[in-house]
């Protein structure tokens, strides 16, 4: 006979049960259904078993990481919006060049850590306080502030923030103004910054 009220395999396609007991059919049903009832059981137990380890693993971010991120995002906006920064359009158009150039000479100043880049919301933009009034390199910042910094390996939002706020290495000063009057005042202080970054934690 052929199986039509129970069809285990393929429901397009009839299984012939010829030579079979009904209670041989029930029980091959009932094999089939266990059978799925154990792929389902076990996926569970692998999906289970994996959000687990995740958990065990898992860096749980503490609250003082928390508000540290929170203080970064507020530094950056306030970065971006008060101190300002610059597109390869920007750039292009200070320049009086083509956007194509302006990248090209972005990245040549970058390779050579004169320069450093920052992204946000998937732009790529240069800090305006490394730029002179025809979007050529403020020399000063450079040589005296952005080079040593990228050099010791200071992270590029890292330099924004400290070379555009008053510091009390320069007496409430701010680097990337005071280095066009006092230039080796501010060239000591990088460098103390550098050791004070240097400095091994709680030593």
């Amino acid at each position: 006979m052929t199986a039509q009220a129970h069809q285990p395999m393929d429901p397009n396609r009839q299984v012939d049960f010829d030579g079979l007991s009904p209670h041989e059919v029930q029980n091959a049903i009932r094999l089939y259904k266990q059978r799925k009832r154990l792929q389902v059981s076990g996926r569970n137990t692998l999906r289970k078993h994996i959000d687990e380890d995740y958990v065990d693993n898992a860096q749980i971010v503490s609250g003082a990481t928390q508000r540290q991120a929170v203080r970064s995002g507020e530094i950056r906006k306030r970065l971006l919006e008060s101190e300002g920064a610059a597109t390869y359009s920007a750039v292009a158009d200070m320049r009086d060049s083509n956007e194509k150039a302006a990248r090209q000479w972005v990245r040549r100043q970058r390779h050579e850590k004169r320069l450093f880049t920052v992204e946000a919301q998937g732009r790529v933009l240069v800090p305006a306080f490394q730029l002179d009034d025809d979007g050529d390199l403020d020399k000063a910042v450079s040589r005296t502030i952005v080079q040593p910094l990228l050099k010791a390996g200071v992270r590029p939002w890292a330099i924004w923030a400290w070379s555009t706020r008053p510091t009390g290495l320069l007496s409430g000063r701010i680097p990337a103004k005071l280095v066009h009057e006092k230039p080796e005042v501010v060239e000591n202080s990088v460098k103390v910054h550098i050791d004070d970054l240097d400095f091994p934690a709680g030593a």
